[in-house]
């Protein structure tokens, strides 16, 4: 697909966001209106409704809808949905204060043992809001495993938006007609439906195509590769995607994890995928028995040299950043691909460069330059030393208007690196990410 038609394609689906977010405070806005209400109480009632419609779409946004995410890619997604959980929270907290303000009588409200049961909905949903959102940023600090922070995302994610409904058709004013009632039950309809298929639909198609780890081997940097293969049938994917992994457990238990294929897109017959040993799952890769069962989710993500069309590429990866970018590197190499190619890969010494004797196997396949960069450098190393910057880009990039660039690594090099490149003069389109921490 050319670049202009998934640019049309990713405005339409801002503009149905946009449009479903609107929407609600749009029927509050239609007749018949309350009468007799105070500015500042319907200003407070419209900021819930667009906090409310945005939390619903959280649902959408999570589902994992291949189609719907395919123009941004489901790492942008996550990281878009993670950041407007913050506009809905700020948006449904605004409500009850501004109510407090226009009639302070309004805090006894909050005495949900004596309040009506409107009010006892609003603070379900309150509170529920807050918890999940508070969980979602301060999970790690909290020490709380993922699997459990998965069960307890979308369970009091459902709660807040049943009760934040309740609440809505319990005080009446803003459905006083059949068709903002009905509108109102579609929304809650929808948001429950997009949450039976992420939890039940999906594992369940999941199910009917297993895969079966046929070798898993040590890699340097701490590292496993993990080949899997299918029972039935296999799966195709641009180079640099991702899938979202259970390993040796059901699909329909929350324990999958998102990880980038290693493996080239031109192997058909199976995935390879390296993992890092970085948390509690990812530790106990290593332990995995050959003729584990798995189950693959996708493939997802646009970070890919098929979706971007240049004359020449660069890549620049970190740590485990590296795995989209072998999946490209391999692809180019199985399609005898021409064009010339950059790689600058840091690294704190060549035990944690993953990967490093086959790159450097593949500059003799492929036109490519390898620039390994060691902030430990081993005795007598002559090439780069200390951290992927400026220096180090402007020494070793070439023809950079005609170059697309993959960045990819942990945050803090992501951001040096992509700063570096703007202040060398490459222009934002033309470089790509793969955001890591999706959840």
């Amino acid at each position: 697909m050319s670049d202009r038609r998934w640019l049309v394609r990713g405005g339409i689906g801002i503009a149905v966001y946009v449009v479903l977010t609107l929407l609600p405070l749009a029927l509050m806005l239609a007749p018949a209106r309350p009468e007799g209400r105070t500015f500042l109480r319907e200003f407070s009632v419209g900021l819930a409704f667009g906090g409310l419609a945005i939390l619903g779409m959280q649902l959408v946004l999570t589902a994992r809808f291949r189609r719907v995410k395919a123009p941004y890619g489901i790492d942008a997604v996550y990281h878009f949905h993670r950041e407007i959980s913050l506009v809905a929270l700020a948006l449904v907290l605004a409500h009850p204060l501004l109510l407090i303000v226009d009639d302070p009588h309004t805090i006894s409200l909050f005495n949900v043992f004596t309040a009506p049961m409107r009010a006892r909905f609003a603070v379900v949903a309150l509170v529920a809001t807050g918890v999940v959102i508070c969980l979602s940023y301060f999970r790690r600090q909290l020490r709380l495993r993922y699997e459990l922070w998965r069960r307890s995302h979308g369970f009091l994610a459902l709660i807040a938006l049943v009760a934040a409904v309740a609440h809505v058709e319990l005080v009446g004013y803003y459905v006083n007609t059949p068709l903002k009632r009905e509108v109102w039950l579609v929304y809650l309809g929808a948001w429950v439906a997009t949450l039976g298929w992420a939890r039940i639909v999906k594992p369940a198609l999941l199910m009917r195509e297993p895969w079966r780890v046929d070798s898993i081997r040590e890699e340097r940097g701490n590292s496993w590769t993990l080949s899997i293969v299918p029972k039935r049938a296999g799966l195709r994917f641009d180079p640099g995607q991702f899938v979202w992994l259970h390993l040796g457990a059901s699909p329909f238990v929350m324990a999958e994890h998102p990880f980038s294929v290693a493996s080239s897109a031109e192997a058909r017959g199976h995935l390879e995928i390296t993992i890092k040993g970085l948390g509690d799952f990812t530790s106990t890769v290593g332990s995995t028995e050959v003729g584990a069962i798995a189950y693959v989710d996708g493939p997802y993500g646009q970070f890919s040299v098929d979706r971007r069309r240049a004359k020449r590429y660069a890549f620049i990866a970190g740590g485990v950043g590296i795995t989209p970018i072998m999946s490209m590197l391999r692809t180019l190499a199985d399609r005898r691909d021409a064009r010339p190619l950059s790689l600058v890969y840091g690294a704190n010494t060549p035990e944690d460069m993953t990967f490093l004797e086959e790159i450097q196997s593949l500059t003799e396949r492929l036109d490519l330059e390898f620039v390994p960069v060691y902030r430990v450098p081993p005795d007598g190393w002559q090439g780069e030393i200390g951290f992927i910057d400026t220096g180090v880009l402007g020494r070793h990039l070439h023809e950079i208007r005609s170059t697309e660039f993959f960045v990819c690594g942990p945050e803090s090099m992501m951001d040096a690196a992509t700063a570096s490149l703007r202040e060398l003069g490459v222009g934002a389109s033309q470089i790509r990410y793969e955001l890591f921490g999706l959840v």
